[in-house]
């Protein structure tokens, strides 16, 4: 049996379109699953928001864990030590994620997290917990950043110096 060495099952275009496939499939399962943790009262649907002046480009880190969270004035960004992540709104809205002046954590309507998908070595563990709309509120003292969760619970970032 002689087999032809010039048909290749996946040729360059068809790795394409299979990549291209499997990123619409998974970026489809991230927005509807984040879509099922989002909360109404913290949701924004305009961008007439914008987080606090103190938070403004500014860098945090969870103590213990690898990784780093940016702030700027509509979104969240950062590394968790391997990936990186931002946060992007679907419908070109403005509004993103903002940590508001009266303490409260508002997430545009459309807003998803977004992150690259690398193979990471097991020392790059605990990672930073991610931004998400699980994200209530928030206090500031010093350097130090508490973030509520809708269940309760807190995630504790410090200032980057």
């Amino acid at each position: 049996m002689t087999q032809s060495t010039n048909q290749l099952p996946w040729t360059p275009s068809r790795l394409r379109l299979h990549h291209i496939g499997f990123c619409v499939a998974l970026a489809a399962s991230c927005s509807s699953a984040q879509a099922e943790t989002s909360q109404p009262d913290a949701v924004i649907s305009s961008g007439t928001h914008e987080t606090v002046a103190d938070l403004v480009n500014t860098d945090w880190e969870q103590p213990g864990h690898f990784g780093s969270l940016h702030i700027d004035s509509h979104n969240v960004s950062g590394e968790d030590g391997c990936n990186q992540f931002s946060g992007i709104d679907t419908a070109g809205e403005s509004a993103g994620f903002v940590f508001t002046g009266n303490g409260e954590v508002k997430i545009g309507e459309h807003w998803h997290l977004v992150t690259t998908l690398r193979a990471c070595w097991p020392e790059r563990l605990p990672t930073i917990e991610l931004p998400s709309k699980t994200w209530a509120s928030y206090q500031l003292k010093g350097d130090t950043l508490t973030v509520k969760l809708v269940d309760g619970q807190a995630i504790e970032l410090v200032k980057k110096h």
